[in-house]
């Protein structure tokens, strides 16, 4: 099942993802990438290269839901996709 969360369009906020209990011993985090689908929202990504990246959101329309998907690459040559949804709401 997929995280929802609930998010103003003028809020910039932070959604951190836990990569310990998929990253093997040894392998570490090379790249972290975030994207949202439909486009309209605004994603950054901050500690990309650490087992806990936290992906930042921003922006929106109002009454829309968007996934945002966090693609991770390893030294080891892992590739492996996070996925969230986030709904944007005006209160």
């Amino acid at each position: 099942m997929m995280d929802i969360f609930r998010q103003q369009p003028e809020e910039i906020l932070d959604y951190g993802v836990d990569l310990t209990k998929w990253i093997i011993t040894g392998d570490s985090v090379i790249s972290s990438i975030a994207k949202s689908s439909p486009s309209g929202l605004n994603t950054t990504v901050s500690n990309g290269t650490t087992s806990v990246p936290k992906v930042w959101v921003s922006g929106g329309v109002n009454d829309t839901e968007y996934k945002v998907t966090l693609t991770v690459i390893t030294n080891g040559g892992r590739t492996k996709e996070f996925e969230f949804k986030i709904v944007v709401v005006e209160i």
